[in-house]
Order: C-alpha cells, then sequence, then structure tokens
C-alpha cells in the first residue's frame, strides 16, 4: 500500500510525503539511498531492478529546485519519502 500526503510547510513552502508498507530499509543502508549507481542488493540473488540512479537525480532535482528530501524507514514496516519545496502560488512579486 503507498499513501501520498501533501500539505503547506510554513508560509513559503510544501511537504509531499510518500509512505509504503514495503520491505523496508536498514538504518545503516539509508545513507547509500541517494549515491549514484549505488544498489542495496547486489549479486545474483537481487530481487528488484534498476540502476542505483532513481533516489540520486531525484534529490539532485530537488535541491536545484531549493527543496530538501528525507526517509524514514524501519526494515518490514515500510519507508516515508519527505520532500520539502518552495510553494509557487503563480502570483508575481511587484
Amino acid at each position: 500500500m503507498v499513501d501520498i500526503m501533501a500539505a503547506r510547510h510554513g508560509e513559503h513552502q510544501f511537504k509531499l510525503s510518500i509512505h509504503d508498507t514495503g520491505i523496508g530499509i536498514r538504518s545503516e543502508d539509508i545513507r547509500r539511498l541517494f549515491t549514484e549507481f549505488e544498489q542495496l542488493e547486489s549479486g545474483t540473488s537481487r530481487h528488484y531492478e534498476g540502476t542505483g540512479l532513481g533516489l540520486a537525480l531525484t534529490r539532485k532535482l530537488v535541491e536545484l529546485e531549493g527543496g530538501s528530501i528525507e526517509v524514514e524507514s524501519e526494515v518490514g514496516k515500510g519507508s516515508t519519502f519527505t520532500v520539502v519545496l518552495p510553494l509557487i502560488t503563480g502570483k508575481e512579486e511587484p
């Protein structure tokens, strides 16, 4: 199951949180999540495909927009990824 929540975060930002009830991530592996070409699972026993670029690129894009990304996770219970970005209202400042 995946839950997505978006809400205003202060006066000039919004927060987007994505929570899943997947396999979770070990605390010692969290620091490796945003490293390019880094995969938490390796070898021939891998169950999940990918190049290890998705989260690294996501972090770079979020930071280029002036935001931040964090993750909280517990093995066997799932993960929550939270992105905080500047709020754009469409109103131009004089």
